[in-house]
């Protein structure tokens, strides 16, 4: 997307779909003004879907950043998609907006939503059954594992730590 980066199943091991489709983050030739930006530079960065050779771009959900993490076989990605409110939980040199986690199907955004209390998110894995696993916390990664299933959260609890817990794959 004019960018210098990019990459496909951003933080994950790059799987494909059984349809080619593969999700990811590039990165655009627009400067984050907060100079944040996503691959330790300053540019915005935008979700996609690669398939068949093209890159087509997800919507995000009013600010700076997104990104695709996970495709499953029917076409559907999850990810996280910045929203336009400022994220209290940040500290003032991470001054980024809340980070919510997503579906999208057929290009359109959905929004998952997050456990009481907490005001970031990202989806992590996806089934074909479109059930989403990830994480929802904070903007210093106190996380708690999670499922979205039927439009509702579940917390997956945790193996005894208090922070950093979060589920990649189902």
């Amino acid at each position: 997307f004019g960018g210098p980066n990019s990459g496909g199943d951003f933080g994950g091991d790059f799987r494909a779909n059984e349809r080619g489709q593969i999700a990811g983050v590039a990165e655009t030739s627009v400067i984050d003004p907060r100079g944040l930006g996503c691959f330790e530079n300053a540019f915005t960065c935008l979700p996609f879907v690669w398939e068949m050779g093209r890159k087509t771009t997800l919507p995000i959900l009013g600010g700076y950043l997104g990104w695709a993490q996970a495709i499953n076989n029917q076409g559907q990605v999850t990810g996280a998609a910045e929203n336009s409110t400022l994220d209290s939980s940040c500290p003032p040199d991470l001054a980024y907006n809340q980070f919510i986690p997503v579906t999208w199907w057929n290009r359109r955004i959905h929004v998952l939503p997050l456990i009481a209390g907490d005001l970031d998110g990202a989806g992590f894995g996806m089934n074909d059954s479109g059930q989403v696993v990830g994480a929802t916390g904070d903007c210093l990664h106190n996380f708690h594992a999670t499922l979205w299933h039927d439009g509702r959260v579940t917390d997956l609890g945790n193996l005894g730590g208090s922070s950093g817990n979060q589920a990649f794959d189902i």
